[in-house]
C-alpha cells in the first residue's frame, strides 16, 4: 500500500513540474509582452515631450510677438 502512495506523489510531483514550466514559460512570455508595451509606451511618450517642447516654443514666439505688437501700438499712440 505504502508503495502505491509513493507512486502518487511521485505522479503528482511531475505534474506540478509540468505546471511549473507550463508557467514558466507563459510567465516569460507575458514579461516579453510587457517589456515591448514598455518601449512602445516610451517611444510614444518621447514623441508627445518633443511635441510639447515644440508647442511650447511657439507659444512662447507668439506671445513674445504679440507684446511686440502691443508695445509697438502704445508707443505710437504716446508720440502724438
Amino acid at each position: 500500500m505504502s508503495s502505491f502512495f509513493y507512486l502518487l506523489q511521485v505522479i503528482q510531483y511531475n505534474q506540478n513540474v509540468e505546471k511549473l514550466q507550463t508557467l514558466s514559460a507563459k510567465l516569460t512570455s507575458k514579461i516579453d509582452d510587457l517589456l515591448q508595451s514598455k518601449e512602445e509606451l516610451l517611444e510614444d511618450f518621447n514623441k508627445v515631450a518633443e511635441k510639447h517642447a515644440e508647442a511650447t516654443k511657439i507659444h512662447k514666439n507668439l506671445n513674445s510677438k504679440e507684446k511686440e505688437k502691443e508695445n509697438n501700438g502704445t508707443e505710437s499712440r504716446s508720440a502724438f
